[in-house]
């Protein structure tokens, strides 16, 4: 094989994967736009979060009759508005990957905006930031991609840490297919991103090391859940769970990963040495407990716009 085949394999392995995942992702939002599959979605969603719910309390293990409070009060007012915060910080770092600007405040206000379009039956948060970074000055071309290759990057760094910590802690075949999963969509995250100038590269970068960020506040959400109601669980299983809720927000098919996202904790939990019961209480009560921040971070909000309305 001569240098020049090699120089140019691998942009056209990353072509040729970034047209299927936009094949896929298209695919996802002509289904979720219908109007006739919405509804259709949303009853699906209730269901797999009802019938998982109904599971994981029909067969959970022996656990403390209350909750250790104080630590889901940390998860709910601590942990997860610092994954919203976090979420500002890569968005506007997304906007100057491609070469346009927001200020702080605005990129926390389009961070509560996209989590809240979560819950709509469509792909709301790769939208909504889509038309954000349009409005903000960027092309369509970069506006598209570059949401894109911070998503593969979320979820390949969820991969990749959830996979190494379990590699060398609990080494099984999930562990090791988790780890390489993770690698590959992280270097597909950086054939996809936008690559105008020394600033987009720097800026992608910077990107990555905040989702290394918010993907283990994700992981300790998860582990001081189950710490609440009294159950050993190491940081390696917390981040394995934490991926499959990133799994399940990503994949955008039902508003939120509404029962996606406990139907793919309560599966990746046993893989991992924890009863699938225990997988699915963990995503619900972190669900409520992100719905709780979020609230948090809305009602600040709110009060601060208020505050500089009557001052102005």
């Amino acid at each position: 094989m001569d240098s020049e085949s090699v120089a140019v394999a691998p942009p056209t392995i990353a072509k040729r994967l970034l047209a299927a995942v936009r094949t896929a992702r298209s695919a996802i939002r002509k289904l979720t736009a219908s109007p006739n599959a919405r509804p259709l979605l949303l009853a699906l969603g209730a269901v797999l979060f009802l019938g998982t719910g109904i599971f994981a309390y029909s067969n959970l293990p022996d656990a403390p009759s209350q909750p250790a409070w104080h630590l889901l009060a940390l998860v709910a007012l601590g942990f997860a508005p610092l994954t919203a915060v976090l979420s500002g910080v890569e968005y506007r770092l997304t906007a100057r990957m491609v070469g346009a600007d927001t200020s702080w405040r605005k990129a926390l206000e389009i961070s509560v905006a996209s989590s809240a379009a979560n819950l709509l039956p469509l792909p709301g948060s790769y939208l909504l930031r889509t038309a954000a970074l349009r409005t903000a000055g960027a092309d369509r071309r970069s506006s598209l991609s570059a949401p894109l290759s911070v998503g593969l990057a979320w979820v390949g760094i969820g991969g990749i840490l959830g996979g190494s910590w379990l590699v060398v802690t609990e080494p099984t075949l999930f562990a090791a297919l988790m780890l390489l999963l993770g690698i590959g969509l992280l270097w597909l995250s950086a054939a996809t991103a936008p690559h105008e100038d020394t600033r987009s590269v720097v800026a992608l970068r910077l990107i990555w090391l905040v989702e290394v960020t918010m993907t283990t506040v994700a992981g300790l959400r998860f582990f001081f859940v189950l710490v609440a109601f009294g159950f050993d669980v190491s940081i390696g299983q917390a981040l394995a769970l934490a991926t499959s809720g990133i799994l399940a927000t990503a994949v955008g098919i039902v508003p939120g990963g509404l029962g996606l996202r406990e139907l793919l904790a309560g599966a990746f939990a046993p893989l991992v040495a924890l009863s699938a019961s225990v997988g699915v209480l963990a995503a619900i009560v972190n669900r409520i407990a992100g719905m709780v921040g979020l609230m948090a971070v809305s009602a600040v909000l709110t009060v601060v716009s208020r505050a500089e309305r009557s001052s102005s």
